[in-house]
């Protein structure tokens, strides 16, 4: 059974790491969310989806305390995240790690540079340690290690998501954020990375919120998906439910031209490779 707005409740989810009740999001006269709530659980990979204006990425800034919502309460790794002061938001911050849509790395540094800075400045290191603590990161994000000292402008598409992952896992963190992670990438490429963030969650222990328009990461990396919609979150279940829904609403996404599977017949888009 499809997991509704009306239906979501404390007693059907255990080892909640982010819980969202009643959020209300405003741009002056524009109503975003209107008590909208929402929980992700501990290991698992949540897919957010909707269509235009629905919200996914503010959402996704307010759960990573990048935006601050009108009403409404955030509690991220067991703290109230709206009530927090600047040293514990810091704090809290760093137990997160962020994949930007378009990577959103320096372009003037290298790779190893990219992710180097982002230990140095949270973490008292030398310079040495700090670099070879980013070659892990690099290695953990399925890169060749020649990867490491070129610069984001000279490597392939796929290439530059997977460093902006090692980016994102600088600080080994406890909640993983990707914003369109597979956008632009080829079939093949795509489920690669699909099953290296798949793999990453099993290896590390992470929990993974990721905001996708990519039907077949829904399918082969997410455990549930939450639908927005209507201005909250209109279900949350799996992708195979979602898909199966009699929901007029979900069925208007999900079947769309634009939305449909990569794999369904007559889509005339590529199949992935399995």
């Amino acid at each position: 059974m499809i997991a509704t707005a009306s239906t979501i409740n404390a007693d059907t989810v255990t080892e909640q790491v982010i819980r969202v009740e009643g959020l209300c999001t405003r741009f002056a006269d524009t109503i975003i969310h209107e008590d909208l709530s929402l929980d992700v659980r501990r290991g698992e990979i949540l897919g957010l989806v909707g269509g235009s204006g629905t919200g996914k990425t503010v959402l996704l800034r307010e759960i990573m305390l990048l935006h601050a919502p009108q009403a409404g309460r955030i509690r991220v790794l067991d703290t109230e995240a709206t009530a927090v002061d600047r040293q514990q938001l810091r704090q809290l911050r760093r137990r997160m790690g962020v994949l930007f849509q378009h990577g959103a790395l320096f372009t003037g540094l290298t790779v190893r540079e990219n992710i180097s800075l982002v230990i140095r400045e949270h973490a008292r290191l030398d310079r040495d340690l700090c670099h070879e603590l980013a070659g892990l990161k690099i290695a953990l994000a399925g890169l060749p290690a020649g990867a490491a000292d070129k610069h984001p402008d000279t490597l392939s598409g796929g290439m530059v998501k997977r460093a902006a992952l090692a980016r994102a896992l600088a600080l080994d963190p406890e909640l993983l954020f990707l914003d369109e992670p597979t956008s632009g990438l080829d079939p093949v490429g795509a489920a690669a990375f699909d099953d290296l963030i798949v793999e990453l969650r099993d290896l590390l222990g992470l929990t993974v919120v990721m905001i996708t328009h990519d039907p077949e990461s829904l399918r082969q990396a997410t455990d549930r998906v939450a639908f927005l919609a209507n201005r909250r979150v209109w279900a949350l279940a799996p992708m195979e439910e979602l898909l199966a829904s009699d929901d007029p609403v979900i069925r208007a996404y999900f079947q769309g031209a634009r939305a449909r599977p990569a794999s369904a017949p007559g889509s005339g888009a590529p199949t992935r490779e399995p």
